[in-house]
């Protein structure tokens, strides 16, 4: 882990918002990481709120810098972010791991984890970004949310979370590599190799209901490219919600 700054709390509200308060302080260094043994307020995507439980989950964020870099798309971040996820866990053999976008982390069709990503600009130019990593590890309990899930209750282990996380860094740090190495859309196709309903029907909720499309593609602005009967829409998270099976406007996790 000695390419990243570790910076070990026991609780704070939020990963994210800490590195924010560092980096309008312009205390932030490349690869800094807040890792927090417990998280009270954290957030995911479209202000949910993540649910995480003290020493049986893994809560951190990392800041990138980004200024001598050419991120045009800052998709592209989410991309081997989820990636680097998905290839870690794999190797530690949890089961079915895909990814449910834009950046959730599925076991078995069931939410273990997330990403929250959070990407500052200087005259329309990408510089930095606050990446939020939350993994259920050793959780068995959550309350109504009936998609999500953890890596002990998908492997019937109990894990290490510093184990994990070494592990995941690893990857991380090698996806930050490719990020720069790896052509725009080699990146795009594997990340829809890992992508949960890829070429497959799938439900969405967008203005007050539910209505059923084909995943078929994922562009470089993160937007799904859906096909309706026959004809292509192009959509971004906010505006249309991708839904768990047999569950109307499902929340999780």
């Amino acid at each position: 882990m000695s390419f990243f700054n570790i910076i070990k709390l026991d609780a704070i509200s939020s990963t994210n918002d800490y590195l924010k308060v560092m980096r309008r302080s312009k205390n932030t260094k490349d690869m800094d990481l807040v890792w927090a043994i417990k998280q009270t307020s954290g957030r995911g995507q479209r202000e949910n709120k993540w649910f995480s439980e003290s020493h049986k989950s893994l809560t951190i964020s990392i800041y990138k810098n980004f200024k001598d870099s050419s991120i045009f798309y800052p998709f592209l971040i989410s991309v081997i972010i989820s990636i680097s996820i998905v290839k870690c866990l794999e190797k530690l053999n949890v089961p079915n791991v895909l990814i449910k976008w834009p950046n959730d982390i599925l076991s078995c069709n069931r939410k273990i984890g997330g990403v929250l990503i959070e990407n500052f600009f200087s005259n329309g130019k990408l510089v930095d970004s606050i990446i939020g990593i939350g993994l259920n590890i050793n959780q068995e309990s959550f309350k109504n949310l009936h998609n999500a899930s953890s890596l002990k209750i998908e492997t019937g282990e109990n894990w290490d979370i510093q184990y994990i996380l070494e592990n995941l860094l690893v990857y991380i740090n090698k996806g930050f590599k490719d990020l720069e190495d790896i052509d725009e859309k080699k990146l795009i196709d594997l990340y829809q190799t890992k992508l949960w309903k890829f070429k497959k029907k799938a439900v969405f909720y967008s203005k007050n209901s539910n209505f059923e499309a084909k995943i078929f593609k994922v562009n470089l602005n993160g937007e799904l490219v859906l096909k309706i009967k026959g004809k292509e829409m192009t959509c971004d998270n906010r505006e249309i919600k991708m839904l768990y099976d047999n569950i109307p406007n499902s929340t999780s996790n």
